[in-house]
């Protein structure tokens, strides 16, 4: 709310904004996860299938649009719009996972699942903090404005980050844990380095 709500964006705006960018949270990773797999095909010089799955699942996502388009409430159509971006993409990568699968002899399923599951798991005290937050600022500030807002960003949003790479570090996520292991060996290298360069002058000065 903090960046939108200004000028003739009201409050109300801000929070259908809000909720519109969460309907298409729900495709981050659908989408994340159908753009990698179509990778797999290109590093095999396949680029038919891309193009077979890619078009089927735009004319998915078209056909949910336009039914969500006509069914729904006005003021639900662009969350609609939202959540069929999201349920043609799932589709989409269910295709092309199924079809780079069968192309790799496997694609390690149970393993891939299982650190998904953990990081959806990781993910729940972090939400449930970023609610808090909300409920608090709405109840202890009289609604939500400008400056509750920015304390539920910096609440749930920085400590919701710290607090979810926490528990997915301590759950043992490889992938959590190799990007937090890049990071800190990154920053302790400058240290490193200006440690040697001491020793470096110290030896030459000697």
């Amino acid at each position: 709310m903090p960046i939108y709500a200004h000028g003739a964006t009201s409050v109300a705006d801000a929070i259908y904004i809000g909720n519109v960018l969460q309907v298409y949270g729900l495709a981050l990773m659908p989408f994340a996860v159908f753009q990698l797999l179509l990778r797999v095909f290109y590093s095999f010089g396949d680029t038919r299938t891309p193009v077979f799955v890619g078009a089927g699942t735009t004319a998915v996502n078209a056909l949910l649009m336009m039914i969500l388009y006509v069914s729904l409430p006005a003021r639900y159509v662009v969350m609609g719009l939202a959540f069929a971006y999201a349920i043609a993409y799932t589709l989409g990568g269910i295709v092309a996972w199924v079809l780079a699968s069968r192309r790799v002899q496997g694609l390690g399923g149970w393993a891939i699942g299982s650190a998904i599951v953990r990081m959806y798991w990781s993910s729940l005290p972090a939400a449930v903090l970023a609610l808090a937050s909300v409920w608090a600022a709405q109840h202890l500030s009289g609604g939500l404005g400008f400056v509750s807002a920015l304390a539920v960003l910096a609440v749930g949003g920085g400590l919701g980050m710290l607090l979810y790479l926490g528990i997915a570090h301590k759950t043992r996520i490889p992938e959590i844990s190799s990007i937090l292991g890049m990071v800190t060996g990154r920053a302790a290298r400058p240290a490193k380095d200006d440690i040697e360069a001491i020793d470096d002058t110290a030896a030459v000065s000697g």
